[in-house]
């Protein structure tokens, strides 16, 4: 305090004119960059201080050198922070930046709101694939970002000896005290906080759950086929409204049907504008640590998403156990002498279960399913999937073209690492990485021919149970890298409920293709689908309409 009042003071007596006065004020700008560059400041006080607070202090400590205070004010601020603007741009742009090397849009290297202006209409996964054919395997995309369209680079970035994840999976949040699993970046921490959720979708588990997914499919024929008689249906909402119920069942023992009453409360809209919400803080993760101070309703959506969960999983608490659900697994409830996950932690993972176990496999549902499945077969009992790989190459083609993450999830270069090699290229620390999965899997140097269309074959004939001769498409050459297809994400890090919603997918297409005939409406345009599919966090589909009758 003593040695903040001698500098003052000093610092009073000493600067005398205008042009002394100011070029302090520049250099203590420079220091603030500096200040930021190396520390990045998350507290909200903090930041404020050293942005708005400085040029205030300045002006008070320096206003002998202007005219009067309001002048000193006026000065020093727009001095401060034009210098703060400008070292902070032109060290973006300079060869001395860490990621200088690197190729990208100019204005994605000043800063992300450009990038943000790009991806808010739920196409960043359109922009950065763009990029990534304009400049090459690896593009910057941000000042601090870079995104890799090289499958050599999934390993060493979301492998075993990987990159924790990014901040922004917490700032989506805006930074909750309690951390979900996927919001968990010490890997150490992580690894302990998944062994439930391993429990809750092991082979053990996964045959309690599949009764309650055969009976939301069967409710799911009936309503569609029954709508149908009369009008053609959205088989998109439709969809929706099934995930959400089995996410209901599976996650928390139960809850209202959705497919039988429709969305009254409006959940699925709460779910898609949480996500899009959490999206702007994904790009531009410093301003949620302001955005979560501000009062009225700002983040009403983000909020309400949060709220949603943490209705279902209070309410699931109370109930307590009524089947072997995924709460089951993760109060620890299966392992009798372990102690009960604390509450605000369960509550936590139930904001992740929501938002998991909805939108990410409806995304992947809707899509053009002309297959056939036996008649005679129970067409929901899973020991027959095995003899049927046609349902897996449907499923793995959508997967590869539409992948639920399609930009996949970001990974931090830790502060102190020195950095880290990926494959042919350096990553210094302090970057946000991520490997496009969206790009990669569409790549012909992984899949071909004609990587860009939907074509199951390509998966037949990779497992030998066709040969290329059945496909005018054998004519080309065909590769069929599967170590490029990462739509679950990869290593330790991966999407831990994969094996529950490959069953779901599984059941509710060979069911649908065994009890129902399906074709498009003829006012409805089928190309429309993918124009409209929105990453928001996760893919969000569009309508898909059809006409449904039993078979």
């Amino acid at each position: 305090m003593l040695f903040s009042l001698t500098a003052s003071t000093l610092l009073r007596d000493l600067v005398t004119t205008m042009q002394d006065a100011l070029i302090v004020v520049g250099g203590v700008a420079l220091t603030t960059h500096l200040i930021f560059k190396k520390n990045e400041p998350s507290n909200v006080a903090v930041g404020l201080a050293l942005t708005l607070s400085t040029p205030l202090v300045l002006s008070i400590v320096l206003h002998k050198a202007f005219s009067s205070y309001v002048t000193a004010i006026l000065l020093i601020s727009a001095v401060f922070h034009g210098v703060l603007g400008t070292s902070i741009l032109l060290y973006r742009l300079s060869p001395f930046h860490p990621l200088a090397k690197y190729p990208g849009p100019l204005l994605c290297k000043v800063g992300k709101i450009f990038f943000y202006l790009k991806a808010k209409d739920g196409q960043q996964y359109h922009y950065i694939n763009s990029l990534h054919h304009q400049y090459g395997d690896i593009v910057r995309i941000g000042p601090n970002d870079l995104s890799i369209a090289d499958a050599a680079a999934i390993v060493p970035v979301m492998g075993p000896a990987g990159l924790p994840r990014g901040p922004e999976i917490q700032s989506r949040q805006l930074y909750p005290a309690v951390k979900s699993l996927i919001g968990t970046r010490d890997t150490i921490q992580h690894h302990h906080r998944r062994k439930p959720w391993t429990r809750a979708f092991n082979s053990t588990a996964l045959k309690e759950y599949a009764p309650l997914i055969s009976h939301r499919a069967n409710q799911l024929v009936e309503l569609i086929t029954a709508e149908s008689k009369e009008k053609s249906v959205d088989l998109s909402s439709w969809f929706g409204r099934f995930t959400y119920d089995v996410m209901s069942d599976v996650i928390y023992g139960g809850g209202p049907s959705m497919l039988q009453d429709g969305d009254k409360s409006g959940n699925i809209q709460v779910i898609a504008e949480g996500l899009t919400q959490g999206s702007i803080y994904e790009h531009l993760p410093w301003l949620a640590y302001y955005a979560k101070k501000l009062p009225g309703k700002v983040n009403d959506s983000l909020l309400g998403l949060r709220k949603l969960g943490l209705g279902l999983a209070a309410g699931r608490q109370q109930r307590g156990s009524k089947t072997k659900d995924l709460f089951y697994y993760l109060n620890n409830e299966d392992l009798p002498n372990a102690e009960p996950t604390p509450a605000p932690l369960l509550v936590s993972e139930g904001v992740l279960a929501t938002v998991a176990g909805s939108d990410t496999t409806s995304s992947t549902l809707t899509t053009e399913v002309d297959h056939f499945y036996p008649p005679e077969v129970d067409a929901l009992d899973s020991k027959y999937y095995k003899d049927i790989p046609l349902i897996d190459a449907v499923i793995n083609e959508t997967l590869r073209l539409w992948p639920a993450v399609a930009s996949g999830s970001i990974r931090l270069v830790p502060h102190g690492s020195g950095g880290k090699m990926v494959d042919k290229y350096f990553i210094p620390e302090g970057t946000h990485v991520r490997v496009h999965s969206y790009t990669v899997q569409r790549d012909p140097r992984n899949f071909s021919p004609s990587p860009e269309k939907w074509w199951p074959d390509r998966w037949l004939i990779a497992e030998g149970h066709q040969t290329s001769s059945y496909s005018s498409e054998s004519s080309k050459s065909f590769t069929h890298n599967t170590a490029a297809f990462v739509p679950f994400s990869f290593g330790p890090a991966n999407c831990v409920g994969k094996p529950l919603a490959i069953m779901e997918m599984r059941m509710i297409i060979a069911y649908l293709m065994q009890k129902v005939e399906m074709s498009f409406d003829e006012s409805w345009d089928p190309s429309e689908y993918a124009g409209n599919l929105r990453e928001e966090q996760v893919l969000l589909r569009g309508s898909l309409k059809v006409l449904a009758k039993l078979r």
